[in-house]
């Protein structure tokens, strides 16, 4: 799953609420995002979508990014 479709899953579910009731903090949800990248990562077979998430996960402190 590309990036922006990993964040765009988890935008939409903060705005409808679905996730409020679990999550109360934003570095709970940059976890879960983070989890998505790691998890697309070691599934992806396409090249495109390994560079991508690849070049995110090797950044300093990703949480950081997303949150």
């Amino acid at each position: 799953m590309p990036l922006k479709s990993i964040i765009q899953k988890y935008y939409v579910s903060v705005r409808d609420n679905s996730l409020l009731s679990v999550i109360n903090k934003r570095s709970q949800l940059a976890g879960l995002i983070l989890a998505d990248i790691y998890e697309g990562y070691e599934n992806s077979k396409e090249r495109e979508l390994l560079t991508e998430l690849e070049f995110f996960l090797q950044i300093k402190n990703p949480i950081k990014h997303i949150v």
